[in-house]
Parts: structure tokens; sequence; C-alpha cells
């Protein structure tokens, strides 16, 4: 979901001292992945490397699916010490209904200020990012529900049924 997008920066970036850091907590498969992770590298047995690099895979994968929520980095702090992580998680829970001007000013940026923090930060716009947040969320109601349309577009914050139905045909089309 959308902190993909902040590690996607972390990870993707030309910057020195630039790594995610994952607030896993004391999720057991997590340190129990790190433990045999380590316990293979030590072992140096036939086809370590091979196995390495796949539980390393299985890993990064962990993290994302269990965490993705808890992602920080190091780069994406600022002077006011908010975190794009936090705007990120900010906008998860707000997406329905909040605007560019309003999540500034929760932040304490000016408008401008802030979508282009959002933008330098992403590579998206406030409103790519809140569009991929309804659309997401209506796929899931999508897949889990039996909820009309209709009923859809209104939980996922939009106002006019046609838009909704005209922007997933879009992205729809853009997948093709």
């Amino acid at each position: 979901m959308l902190p993909l997008a902040v590690t996607a920066h972390v990870l993707y970036r030309k910057t020195v001292e630039n790594y995610p850091i994952f607030h896993s907590g004391n999720d057991a498969q997590i340190h129990d992945m790190l433990k045999n992770l380590y316990i293979e590298y030590l072992s140096h047995a036939k086809c370590s490397c091979t196995f390495l690099n796949s539980m390393l895979v299985m890993f990064w994968a962990m993290l994302l699916r269990f965490h993705e929520n808890d992602i920080e980095s190091i780069l994406t702090k600022d002077s006011t010490g908010n975190s794009v992580t936090e705007i990120l998680n900010y906008l998860n829970r707000h997406y329905q209904s909040v605007t560019l001007r309003e999540a500034a000013k929760h932040f304490g940026y000016s408008t401008s200020h802030f979508s282009t923090l959002i933008r330098e930060s992403t590579g998206r716009t406030f409103l790519q990012i809140i569009r991929d947040i309804k659309l997401n969320q209506a796929c899931h109601a999508l897949r889990e529900t039996s909820l009309s349309n209709l009923a859809i577009c209104e939980l996922v914050g939009y106002e006019s049924p046609e838009h909704f139905m005209r922007t997933l045909k879009n992205i729809w089309n853009d997948f093709r």
C-alpha cells in the first residue's frame, strides 16, 4: 500500500545512508526468520548462497506484508520532525474525505509546501495517493464483501458513482 512508496524511495534512490526501518515489535515470525538467516549464513553448507537469497526474498516479503505501515526512513524526516510515513498513515486513515488543505494544516505546512513535500518524497501527487488508497480499498471491498458498487463507492469516499466507475475503468485499461 502507500508506505511502499516510501520503501521504493528508500530502496531505489541513489543516496548515501539510505535505509528503511521496520518497526516490527516482537513479531516472532520476523525474529525467527532473522535467526534462521544468521544460522544459514554461518553454516556455509552446500547451496547456502541460494538458500540465503531465497530466505532474504521471503524476509522482505514478510516485512512488507505484515509491517508495511511500520516503515520509516532516516531520509523521510523533515525539519519539523514529521515523517512521510506519518503523513501517509494519516492519509490512509482519512482518505475518504481529506483534502490537501486539511492535511497540510494538520501537519503545519502551507498547502503548496505540503504538496511539494508529498511529490518529492513519494514521486506521486496528493490526488494520486488518495485515488490509489480509495481504489485499493474499493478492490478489497469488491473481493471481500457482497456490497453493491454504489455502497462501495460511498464507503471509499467517492461522491459520484459515475466518477468512481470511470476511474476504475481507466485504471483497468492502464493495466491491460
